[in-house]
């Protein structure tokens, strides 16, 4: 029986709720024979549903004590919005459990496995842990810093210019602009300053893929935007940071005090217990070097493009190494991660 391949497998499982977790993990689950044939697998549905657990076990009526229990992180012990899936566990007989890695949560860290090998389990862990630990990136960062992993992401040309000042620039080709859809339905909320929202007037939605459009996050602290821009515009869920604002009548909108007396700590938190747990910010490059010079972000996602500007806003050109690369016909995204332990 090949353990990595059967932990492998609860990866990509975990990877379909990605997008509809919120502050949750992915988590994705399979029950394997001794042989390594799979009899039921499960992942972690959407936030505040049946943990992935529950839902490869749901229809197991009979467990063989040669069977196997593969999770891609550690079953919780504690009563939250659901009951804890050791005791389902110990119910459904278990007798072999494989986990690639703990979970950061203070509440259980380390305690369910520990409750469940005195229970006379045989857990093993550490199963494809590097990878398992990367997929748990966003979770690690929520439950650690109590705020919402932050994701730059900006498009340049050959050259090392994001766009020219006062200017809508289109650098991407279609194929890009593809996956920044998948993005942005992968990400609880898109946040833009405000600039990109003047100059570029976008509607932060999800169009180009499928998936649930993220809430929307826009810094007016001048009060510059107007309210008929459509980043403020239709039903998405909209928070405008800045001035607070006690006239708005809209039920999607809502403003939240950000000023200069204001730490953005603060309202990383608010958001966070606003059950955002990632933000993709797309702009604008003023936005995006204050980020990333103060440390506020965990990952950095670029678009090169093969075109030339010459002049205009030069990219942040950031120190850290690049961790994966993909091509986009002409284009090429590559995704820059920041250490975990290191993050504010």
């Amino acid at each position: 029986m090949n353990s990595q391949l059967l932990m492998r497998r609860t990866f990509d499982l975990a990877m379909r709720g990605r997008g509809f977790n919120k502050t949750n993990p992915i988590v994705g689950a399979l029950l394997a024979d001794q042989r390594g044939r799979v009899r039921s697998e499960g992942f972690y549905r959407r936030f505040g549903g049946p943990h992935a657990e529950v839902d490869c076990l749901a229809e197991i009526m009979d467990v063989s004590p040669m069977e196997h229990l593969y999770v891609s992180l550690e079953p919780c012990n504690i009563v939250a919005k659901t009951p804890p899936c050791s005791q389902l566990i110990l119910e459904k007989k278990i007798k072999h459990l494989h986990v690639a890695c703990v979970d950061s949560n203070p509440d259980i860290a380390g305690s369910s496995l520990r409750y469940l090998q005195q229970a006379g389990i045989e857990v093993e862990s550490n199963v494809e842990g590097k990878t398992g630990q990367g997929m748990h990136r966003q979770f690690f960062v929520n439950t650690t810093h109590k705020r919402p992993y932050i994701i730059l992401k900006w498009a340049e040309s050959k050259d090392g210019f994001v766009g020219r000042s006062g200017e809508r620039t289109k650098l991407s080709n279609w194929a890009s602009d593809i996956l920044v859809h998948r993005w942005r339905a992968e990400s609880d909320a898109i946040l833009v300053g405000t600039n990109t929202a003047l100059v570029d007037n976008p509607q932060l939605n999800v169009r180009h893929y499928f998936g649930a459009n993220p809430t929307r996050i826009v810094l007016d602290r001048s009060g510059l935007i107007p309210r008929d821009s459509r980043a403020l515009q239709g039903t998405q869920q909209t928070y405008l940071l800045g001035k607070e604002d006690t006239t708005i009548t809209a039920e999607h909108l809502s403003s939240i005090k950000y000023d200069d007396t204001t730490p953005l700590t603060s309202i990383l938190t608010s958001l966070y217990q606003k059950d955002v747990g990632s933000i993709l910010v797309e702009g604008g490059p003023t936005v995006h070097q204050y980020l990333y010079e103060n440390n506020y972000w965990d990952e950095i996602r670029i678009i090169r493009s093969p075109i030339l500007l010459d002049d205009g806003i030069p990219s942040i050109k950031p120190v850290q190494p690049i961790g994966e690369k993909l091509c986009l016909l002409n284009d090429e995204a590559v995704c820059i991660f920041r250490e975990t332990s290191a993050a504010t």
